[in-house]
């Protein structure tokens, strides 16, 4: 891992993300400069989010699952945190709807836009939507068993229509990948 610091924030560069850049790239350039463009974004909102109540990141993780924001949200409001966790898919959901709006919904920054914002509030522990899910069941803990059946759900779901890529042919490598990085990621947590 490549580390150094760059305006007092910590950058990581995993090996691991050079590698499954390096890999969907042989698969489809394009698709990955668009996907790599519309992460940033992303995070940009996130960033942009935590920079409004005073907080900056320790560290912006390049790894293989993707990008991502290591911070400390000590001193906030449950608002503000969860504000923060959502900004990033906001950003998401509105460039999506200028593509919608300008007529250009079916392309593929419109589909990457929309892709990244619904995986990310999947109610998963590593993304965006899991840790809105913990920040709501602390504050009211029975609403636990309602974001596990959506856990489970998602990931039927997730795994159905794998199953169904891969017998029709049209194997998708980023929804295979996105499995693995969901099942490691709740394995190891």
């Amino acid at each position: 891992m490549l580390s150094f610091n760059l305006r007092g924030i910590r950058l990581e560069l995993s090996f691991s993300f050079f590698a499954v850049i390096a890999f969907a790239a042989c698969c489809d350039a394009k698709g990955v400069c668009i996907s790599l463009i519309c992460c940033a974004l992303h995070e940009s909102g996130h960033l942009a989010a935590m920079l409004h109540f005073g907080k900056t990141p320790e560290a912006l993780c390049f790894y293989g699952g993707g990008i991502k924001i290591k911070s400390a949200f000590t001193g906030l409001s449950v608002a503000q945190e969860a504000l923060i966790l959502s900004a990033g898919c906001a950003v998401n959901a509105l460039l999506a709807a200028v593509c919608f709006s300008a007529g250009q919904g079916n392309g593929s920054f419109a589909a990457a836009n929309v892709m990244l914002c619904l995986f990310n509030l999947l109610p998963f522990e590593k993304l965006d939507g899991g840790r809105l899910a913990s920040l709501i069941t602390d504050k009211c803990p029975s609403l636990y068993k309602l974001f596990q059946a959506l856990r489970i759900t998602a990931c039927a779901a997730l795994c159905a229509v794998a199953v169904k890529s891969v017998s029709t042919g049209d194997a998708s490598i980023t929804l295979i990948a996105a499995l693995v990085y969901i099942g490691v990621a709740d394995a190891l947590s």
